[in-house]
């Protein structure tokens, strides 16, 4: 049996282990898992036997210019420790946030498989919290400045750039 069939099958006896009979690869390789109603889960695994988990963590829509969350989420990436191997990706049309993770499979356990999962479940949860932590700061920011926008938007364009950068 190869990697994808023992991947298939182990899922299958792990989430009927579990009482989540759902939890099995649909004919395309994929399938969905909802931890506690705090987290959505996709699960793909491809015929390269790259495993590819995502999570939807959060939303950038309360911020006023949702485009601002590229530059964040890019910087937050950088972080390889907090990030444990995984990114985040924005979606540009419903700007939601996820958080990802591709892991190579060279052999397969049903113990292995619920390690994955219960570590990306662990990962998934703690980032959502940070999302949701720096996005409220960044709305509260976009909340401050927009106080004094109007007097910024009448300045120049290149000193309002340089008094916004000071925090003034």
């Amino acid at each position: 049996m190869n990697t994808y069939d023992k991947f298939k099958a182990y899922l299958n006896e792990v989430g009927t282990g579990l009482g989540l009979p759902h939890l099995k690869l649909d004919a395309s390789g994929e399938c969905k898992l909802n931890y506690n109603n705090e987290v959505d889960i996709q699960i793909i695994l491809n015929r390269a036997n790259c495993l590819q988990l995502h999570s939807s963590i959060g939303s950038v829509s309360s911020i006023e210019d949702p485009s601002s969350a590229y530059e964040m989420l890019l910087s937050m990436n950088h972080s390889d420790i907090e990030m444990a191997g995984g990114y985040f990706s924005l979606d540009k049309n419903d700007h939601s946030i996820s958080y990802n993770s591709v892991i190579p499979l060279i052999e397969v356990s049903k113990k292995l498989i619920i390690n994955i999962l219960s570590n990306f479940i662990h990962f998934s949860l703690k980032q959502k919290l940070k999302i949701k932590s720096t996005l409220s700061s960044k709305t509260k920011q976009s909340k401050d400045n927009d106080k004094g926008s109007s007097y910024r938007s009448s300045l120049n364009p290149d000193l309002a750039r340089l008094l916004s950068g000071r925090g003034a």
